[in-house]
């Protein structure tokens, strides 16, 4: 019975007798109306309905309705795609004026796309995508006041990013890109819409850190809003999590140029610029540090230093960045390329400083260097250490250096370094002390002691250390493993005079 109620509905639809097939419909019986044929027939007519009625909002939004509320399984996806494409045709019909029944019109289309099973398909995400783009450029206000909130909670952008497939990806990137310039566009925007847009920006650029454009696109908000201090600081929150992306560097430059911070400026270009590893990349950053300092500093500084970063330019630079340099160029003074490297690094690292200064930092002492794993030791504190990567120090290290290190103090995970730089200041009393006196040496012992103070024999050779010697110790407060507590170590020794 079910079959042949499918061929009766596909025959009067095959003759375009739509409504001898409506009126087969109104009669099924519900049990009926649960079989896959009969639902699949059924649709196709409800489809057919829809083309019929695009220039009709009641009717096309009526048989929507009918199809979702059908339940088709989501593995039919040619039922899907047919639904897509008629979607897609009436968002394209003209539309006059931007009148609030036109903007409930299509809000409650998307409402209802918002129901079937799209996701479960990539080409079908794709191609809502594709229609979603097309209706933002047709009426961007229109789609950016009613459709925003919609869009977030289908999900579709971070699934989307989560395929790891590109096109999927610059889609998303797209879509949000021309939302950004919509809302940068119209007169409509209130500031609580930008507060809303500018936050899932953010959180879509947690999920894609790669979308360079969106990062700008919240710049350009943040800027139109007056609200450039509270971008420095979402800036800030980017760039701690991709401390090796140039970009991230470069923008919250941007930040800080618009807010007339040029010392902060100019050490986050010059990060940067130590981040970007193409040479194009490098020379136009390079040509950005060379600009604010000839602005900033009317010293030798500007000019050897734009001398060296105006070297060897590739060929791919735009003429009018070299016209703008001119000046500089005819005005600079020879330097050496590795002074000016120094003076980069000097400058970075003082962004890395004033990236991590909201965290608490600590003075500590090097208490051991592995070079064979590349790693550091550092006791900040009873029983408190870190380990960190070498390269993360920017200088060479040695034992029984000083070190202040910013840190994030995790109670489930060891401390996490940020940023370490040499201290003046001493360590606390707690951890370091120093002892001087004379070395005590028995006949036949390869160890030593200064007052209560154990030397290790590898001290003792490696200092050539004899019986009488006078010296002073520094001693950092650890965990000795074979003792099994808390001991005085001995990590340098400096000789006072040998003939006393």
């Amino acid at each position: 019975m079910t079959m042949e109620r499918s061929l009766e509905i596909d025959r009067a639809r095959e003759t375009k007798d739509f409504a001898k097939a409506l009126e087969i419909i109104s009669e099924l019986p519900s049990e009926e109306l649960e079989a896959l044929e009969v639902k699949k027939s059924v649709v196709k007519v409800y489809l057919d309905q829809m083309e019929l009625a695009m220039n009709t909002f009641s009717v096309f939004y009526e048989y929507l309705q009918k199809v979702v509320a059908l339940g088709v399984p989501s593995s039919e996806v040619v039922v899907w795609k047919t639904l897509m494409r008629k979607v897609t045709r009436f968002f394209n019909t003209p539309m006059e004026g931007h009148t609030t029944s036109k903007r409930n019109e299509i809000r409650l289309i998307f409402d209802q796309v918002s129901l079937l099973p799209l996701r479960q398909h990539e080409d079908l995400v794709t191609s809502f995508v594709k229609t979603v783009l097309k209706l933002q450029k047709k009426n961007p206000t229109l789609f950016l006041i009613q459709v925003l909130d919609w869009w977030e909670d289908m999900g579709i952008a971070k699934e989307a990013y989560l395929q790891d497939d590109n096109s999927s990806r610059c889609l998303v990137e797209r879509f949000y890109q021309s939302c950004s310039k919509a809302l940068l566009m119209s007169s409509e925007v209130t500031k609580e819409l930008g507060y809303s847009w500018t936050d899932r920006l953010c959180k879509q650029l947690d999920h894609s850190p790669r979308f360079m454009s969106l990062a700008i696109s919240l710049f350009q908000i943040y800027q139109k809003q007056d609200r450039l201090k509270e971008g420095v600081e979402n800036q800030k929150r980017f760039v701690r999590k991709n401390i090796g992306l140039y970009w991230g560097w470069e923008l919250l430059a941007n930040y800080h140029q618009k807010l007339d911070h040029s010392e902060t400026v100019l050490a986050c270009l010059c990060r940067a610029y130590n981040c970007s590893m193409s040479r194009t990349t490098k020379w136009n950053i390079g040509a950005q540090i060379a600009e604010v300092i000839s602005i900033h500093s009317g010293d030798n500084v500007a000019s050897w230093m734009s001398y060296v970063l105006l070297q060897d330019v590739p060929s791919s630079i735009a003429t009018s960045r070299l016209n703008r340099l001119e000046v500089i160029r005819e005005t600079a003074l020879p330097c050496s390329s590795v002074v000016a490297k120094e003076v980069i690094n000097q400058w970075a690292s003082d962004a890395d400083r004033w990236l991590w200064s909201d965290y608490p930092s600590y003075v500590g002492i090097v208490s051991w260097v592995d070079f064979k794993s590349k790693v550091i030791g550092l006791i900040y504190g009873v029983n408190q250490r870190v380990v960190f990567p070498m390269n993360k120090a920017p200088f060479k290290v040695k034992v029984g250096d000083w070190l202040r290190a910013i840190l994030i103090e995790n109670p489930k995970k060891n401390p996490e370094l940020c940023y370490v730089e040499a201290s003046k200041t001493l360590p606390p009393g707690s951890i370091f002390k120093t002892v001087s006196g004379r070395v005590q040496q028995k006949i036949g012992e390869s160890f030593g002691f200064v007052y209560d103070c154990f030397i290790p024999p590898h001290m003792m050779s490696k200092f050539k250390l004899e019986q009488g010697m006078y010296v002073e110790l520094s001693l950092v407060y650890d965990m000795d493993p074979r003792m099994n507590k808390m001991v005085w170590k001995v990590v340098t020794v400096e000789k006072i005079d040998r003939q006393r």
